[in-house]
């Protein structure tokens, strides 16, 4: 039972720490694209903070698998290069064994991917939508100003 426990906080902590790195990595190139329309004055500092909030929700479930699979073979590789396995092996852990305890990990974590993306994710972009919507508008009345004629363009 010290094994599986073992097994199970490498491979979450594994998860988490190249989850993070996904996860800032988008957040900054989700960052760089609304600076630019922050930019061009399509919309404002604070609707900037409130899209960025809105866009980590409706990447996680596209971002967890990938994630798993480089932690299962991040702890895999570690085992063999530590020489853990021969030792697991040879005090008399199958490598069925392993592989259900990776299994059960990874069934896991597909029960929560499944919820995020039948659930949490289209909430989440109906948000954004309507966020995205609303921060226009916000901008575009922000510029009229009194004493001065605007051009709204042809959709105003």
């Amino acid at each position: 039972m010290i094994f599986v426990r073992k097994m199970y906080s490498e491979l979450l902590r594994q998860l988490f720490l190249v989850f993070f790195v996904l996860v800032l990595i988008i957040s900054i190139s989700q960052m760089i694209r609304f600076l630019k329309m922050l930019s061009a004055g399509r919309i404002t500092i604070s609707a900037l903070f409130k899209l960025l909030a809105l866009v980590i929700p409706s990447a996680l479930w596209y971002l967890i698998p990938p994630c798993m699979l480089l932690a299962i073979i991040l702890v895999l590789c570690r085992y063999y290069i530590d020489h853990e396995m021969v030792v697991l092996q040879s005090s008399g852990v199958s490598p069925f064994r392993i592989y259900r305890i990776i299994m059960c990990f990874a069934l896991g974590i597909a029960v929560i991917v499944s919820i995020m993306t039948f659930v949490i994710a289209p909430y989440t972009e109906s948000i954004r939508k309507s966020g995205y919507e609303y921060a226009v508008k916000q901008v575009s009345l922000a510029k009229i100003e009194s004493k001065q004629f605007v051009d709204l363009g042809d959709d105003a």
